[in-house]
């Protein structure tokens, strides 16, 4: 069975306690140029170079205009970071006196009292320092010295022996050079979605500690069922002490745990030994009955309940406590075969053919069973196109069958070749249950990674993912380990976290102290953040094994030397460092990845794109986004996207020049960091829509049209994949289980992927996903014969071993009129996990029949309004499905107002917008300007002359304030400018 089973006692830092003494050195430094010409600056930590450059007015915003290239020479400078502090004879008496930098930002020197302690090269680790010996009683001086990070990548790449690529990324990035060589923020030189802000800082907090035993540095625990009996937990607890090295650590370690039904209290003796300076772990399990607590789960499948768990460690008067919330929760990632039938088998040459030289059964390249069945087969007088010799097609049969069946036929050195029938399964059980993966792929909170770490920042964006039904982000790999505080809040809310390590889109060194480094790395981060429950896999890097098998920076010219250093950095150090800790997580090699099969092909499959196995990353710009045809059928789409524009307002914090917005400025051209993306962008626009740039403010019409398009394109793609839910086609495509799409946020004001802009507020498509991963949807799409294709999908927890009887009530509206133009119902018996196609509606023969006109003009006059209905209550979020596109639509012109804005909380939060159309509008968007909060609904299709939209308020304000702050656009205002 191939089934990697997960069973987790789960965790997450909240404090960290000593009786010990802790001096914080946060707070105010001075900051200063290496060559002198800016001096004893006012600093803060954590913080940054461009933050503190910032705050003393020496440079700009540099997220306005061009300031992203003009600040290069931040970049390019090294800076260094100065404080005094005091010290008193009590923090000297203990034993050990530590500097802890919880982060540096990145290449360091660090030297208390003109004595250098060490150094730092990688922003993602703890550096701790035995200080005592160079700490004075009275004033001391700490000074950090940092390398320009620009500089320190080209010296590190100057030391290789070969190319290891890319060297620099698309000029179109307006970035810099081999950061892939350096333990670095890979976008802090730029991305084709932000700029390059190559940073310089102590970005997260410092401190002296100071004790005489021992401190609790790290606290995980796992759990799985106890001997002989399925009643109980068996929680094993790991509690990691740190010591100088070669010193005894002495002492009583005391755990509680706080569940149901009592408080659970044990102590362990400690005599443990600090060979290597490393941290020393004490483990102690622990049976705990299954009644005393309750699960965790992911957002819309039940409560995420968390519990108290605290370590203390004793030496005579001297304690060091760490507490922790847990949950408790099992996860599976399922990888199970599926069907019988064979996926393409290069040297599979042989079906069953009949007496007319017809195939009867098998299938020919990836054509359909059908068309294989008719397809006549030539005996030919040479090797066909794949080697066979059988026959000229390359045929596709189960190999059972063909073993069965072929008798004498001539093969191929006489071998069928075996593919695992239709590939295998892919997706994630949770306390059993199978979870369709709903969300979005998170990029860095912030260019700035100190800033990234603001407790507002980080719940804006994850109650947001919360409050549009999403259960998973995908922390991309290109950006930093989040803080304590985000993975806090993501168990708090259920958003279960698919976890890259930090390398993207790039081969990577593998030279020792390399590999050294990035296994100090992996030890401190997983001992840091595997215990949350909203932690669902780590993945070794994005994109990289695709990018190594199918060539995209020159590795198959030495193919062997970069699979072998791929093997080195991710099977052969990431994942034993990550075992060391924990061998009761999922980890998974890189993203997108065909998961057990890549394993099976030594962990680089010739494919990594195959949708017959593991994840799919998927871009097409070129071709119309609202086709099927356009999509694949994997197993779990892990990225996809289209880009858009953020609103006016949010331009504004970047420019004040209104002629900056036209999509072929330069300044819009700057802001573009995706190679011809501007020209995508109108192409994908095109397709749906009209563009006019005669028109008066053309710029708020592009970017309105391309807010429609991305949120149309990626909503049609994500309920497409949702349709394929528990089913497969003919070529054992489907089970898709998972939709992420790219990308959550963004890092400044540009063109990007994004669903939420920089400035926090909503673009249409954050709305959309409200409804599109909502827990049960009717969808529809026009297969290539033009049959209209209804699907409803559930996955409401309550539905699991039973059936919904539901009704689809399909209404077909013509644009001119409020007035349905004829209407039907169709039964649907819904079960959980289940896509049902619930009917097909030959879509221009109906429509012709209903009086919509005559063929062609009828799919261009009315359109299809979709309901799903149980026991008279609507479950489901409507959904409009048309005939053709939006601009071969005969849309009518119509004025959509807001009628009155109402208070209805008593705190002027929480308001009612009546909104009137006189007739039927597309994509009201609703716009409450400089009033920040978020709308029940945007961008709705209004097909009734009243709407009700309730708006929630981030500051209390008023009706009268709201009701002049609202703007309203539509599109079929904007259609006929």
């Amino acid at each position: 069975m191939a089934t990697v089973l997960v069973v987790l006692f789960l965790l997450k830092a909240l404090t960290v306690s000593y009786s010990a003494e802790i001096a914080n050195l946060s707070g105010e430094w001075t900051v200063s140029e290496a060559t002198g010409k800016y001096a004893n600056l006012k600093a803060t930590v954590p913080g940054g170079i461009y933050t503190d450059l910032m705050n003393n007015k020496i440079i700009g915003d540099i997220f306005y205009g061009n300031n992203d290239t003009e600040t290069r020479w931040v970049a390019e400078a090294s800076w260094t970071y100065k404080r005094e502090f005091l010290v008193d004879d009590g923090l000297l008496n203990h034993n050990t006196v530590n500097l802890v930098f919880e982060g540096l930002d990145t290449f360091s020197t660090i030297l208390i009292n003109n004595v250098e302690i060490g150094t730092s090269q990688n922003m993602f680790v703890r550096y701790i320092f035995d200080v005592k010996e160079v700490l004075q009683s009275g004033n001391n001086t700490i000074e950090v010295r940092f390398a320009s990070p620009i500089k320190m990548a080209d010296n590190v790449t100057s030391k290789q022996d070969y190319t290891v690529p890319p060297k620099c990324p698309a000029t179109q990035y307006r970035g810099e050079c081999h950061v892939n060589q350096i333990r670095k923020m890979q976008a802090s030189f730029s991305w084709d979605w932000g700029p390059a802000f190559p940073s310089m800082g102590i970005w997260k907090e410092v401190y002296l500690e100071a004790f005489n035993s021992s401190v609790v540095r790290y606290l995980m625990a796992d759990h799985q069922d106890a001997p002989n009996t399925t009643d109980s937990w068996l929680v094993t607890i790991s509690a990691y002490l740190s010591a100088k090295k070669g010193e005894t650590i002495v002492g009583k370690l005391l755990y509680k745990l706080q569940t149901d039904v009592s408080l659970i209290q044990e102590v362990v003796d400690v005599n443990h030994t600090s060979d290597n300076g490393d941290d020393v772990r004490v483990d102690f399990s622990v049976e705990i009955a299954k009644i005393a607590v309750r699960s965790w789960w992911p957002n819309g499948y039940g409560e995420q309940k968390l519990y108290n768990l605290s370590a203390e460690f004793r030496n005579g008067d001297e304690t060091s406590t760490k507490s922790v919330r847990i949950g408790f929760r099992e996860i599976e990632l399922v990888q199970e075969k599926i069907g019988r039938k064979l996926r393409r088998a290069m040297d599979v040459c042989v079906c069953l053919v009949g007496a007319d030289g017809r195939v009867v059964e098998g299938r020919i390249n990836t054509l359909s069973a059908t068309t294989a069945r008719s397809a006549r087969v030539r005996v030919p007088s040479r090797k066909g196109a794949h080697g066979c010799i059988s026959i000229v097609y390359v045929c596709e049969c189960e190999v059972e069958w063909a073993k069965e069946r072929i008798g004498k036929m001539e093969l191929e050195k006489g071998k069928i070749a075996d593919r695992k029938g239709t590939g295998l399964s892919f997706y994630f059980k949770v306390n059993g249950m199978p979870i369709f993966a709903k969300g979005a792929n998170e990029i860095p909170l912030d260019v700035l990674p100190e800033r990234g770490q603001n407790p507002e920042t980080v719940s804006r964006i994850l109650e947001s993912a919360h409050a549009t039904n999403m259960n998973m982000l995908r922390v991309w790999g290109g950006g930093v380990y989040e803080s304590d505080y985000f993975y806090d809040k993501a168990d708090e809310l259920g958003i279960l976290i698919w976890q890259d390590f930090m390398f993207a889109c790039a081969m990577y060194p593998t030279y020792p102290e390399y590999l050294n480094n990035v296994a100090a790395e992996v030890r401190h981060q997983v001992k840091r953040l595997n215990s949350h429950p909203s932690i669902a896999l780590w993945a070794g890097n994005n994109e990289n094994e695709v990018a190594l098998m199918t060539n995209w920076y020159g590795t198959h010219s030495n193919l062997t030397l970069y699979k072998d250093d791929y093997i080195k950095l991710y099977i052969d150090t990431i994942e034993p460092e990550l075992r060391k800790v924990t061998d009761s997580v999922i980890f998974l090699s890189s993203s997108p990845t065909n998961g057990k099969e890549s394993v099976q092909e030594h962990y680089l499959a010739s494919n990594p794109q195959d949708p017959l196995y593991g994840d799919v990353h998927f871009y097409n710009y070129l071709v119309n986004s609202l086709e099927p045809e356009t999509y694949p059928i994997p197993r779990f789409a892990s990225e996809f996207g289209y880009q858009s524009l953020p609103d006016v307002d949010a331009w504004m914090t970047a420019t004040d020049n209104l002629t900056d917005l036209d999509p072929d400025s330069n300044f819009m051209e700057h802001r573009q960091h995706h190679p011809i993306g501007n020209a995508e962008n109108t192409l994908l626009i095109s397709y749906q829509l009209t563009l006019n740039k005669s028109i008066d403010d053309y710029y708020k019409t592009y970017i309105f049209y391309s807010q429609i398009v991305q949120a149309m394109s990626i909503k049609f793609e994500s309920e497409y994949y949702r349709s394929f839910m528990g089913r497969v086609d003919s070529q054992g495509r489907g089970n898709t289980m998972g939709a992420l799409f790219w990308q959550l946020n963004d890092v400044w004001v540009a063109p990007t992927w994004s669903s939420i802009d920089y400035t926090g507020q909503w673009k249409m498509l954050q709305y959309f996903a409200k409804e599109f991963f909502a827990p049960t949807i009717v969808t529809s799409y026009l297969d290539v014969s033009r049959q209209l294709r209804i699907y409803a999908v559930s996955e409401v927890a309550s539905l699991i071993g039973t059936t919904l009887d539901a009704v689809l009530l399909v209404q077909v509206y013509n644009w001119n009129s409020f007035k349905v133009v004829t209407a039907t119902t169709m039964n649907a018996t819904l079960e959980y996990g289940k896509s049902l196609e619930v009917g097909v509606v030959d879509t221009d023969v109906y429509l012709q029949t209903i009086g919509c006109g005559s063929l062609p003009d009828a799919r261009n006059n009315c359109f299809f309004y979709l309901t799903l209905t149980a026991s008279g209550s609507v479950i489901a979020p409507h959904n409009l499905a048309l005939a053709t596109s939006l601009k071969e639509s005969n849309l009518v012109k119509t004025k959509v107002e807001v009628a009155s804005v109402k208070q209805v909380d008593d705190e002027g939060f929480k308001f009612e917008v009546t909104v009137n159309a006189d007739g039927i509008s597309l994509f009201v968007w609703l716009d409450s300007h400089g009033i920040r909060g978020r709308f029940g609904e945007n961008g709705f299709a209004q097909v009734i002359p009243t709407m009700q939209v309730v708006f929630q308020a981030d500051e209390k304000t008023s009706a009268s304030i709201l009701e002049k702050a609202i703007t309203v656009t539509h599109l079929n205002n904007e259609q006929y400018q």
